[in-house]
């Protein structure tokens, strides 16, 4: 089996880089998914709103669904945005120090 080969980047972990490396690989592959959970929760809450009709204990227990959606894919995104800051500015020189000439 070589390196190309599925979950390629975490088979020969040598470093730090390596491990982190590994680390962001799969953390790439798990957001996506989580996202798409929360994105089924948020819609879900807002299917069972609109069929509520009045009640007032089924509107309230659709607003949990919506809100508990929109912070996990808030969260998750955060997250998935800290881990290419940090992977681009530990790992791959991305971020430049403001030079006056």
């Amino acid at each position: 089996m070589n390196s190309t080969s599925a979950g390629g980047s975490c088979q020969n972990i040598q470093n730090f880089a390596g491990l982190v490396g590994c680390f962001t690989s799969l953390i790439n592959l798990l957001i996506p998914l989580v996202i798409g959970i929360a994105m089924f929760l948020f819609l879900w809450g807002l299917i069972k709103y609109i069929t509520a009709g009045g009640d007032d204990k089924s509107t309230a227990e659709a607003r949990k669904f919506m809100l508990f959606g929109i912070i996990a894919l808030f969260v998750m995104v955060s997250v998935w945005g800290l881990v290419g800051i940090l992977v681009n500015t530990f790992f791959s020189g991305g971020v430049a120090i403001p030079q006056l000439k």
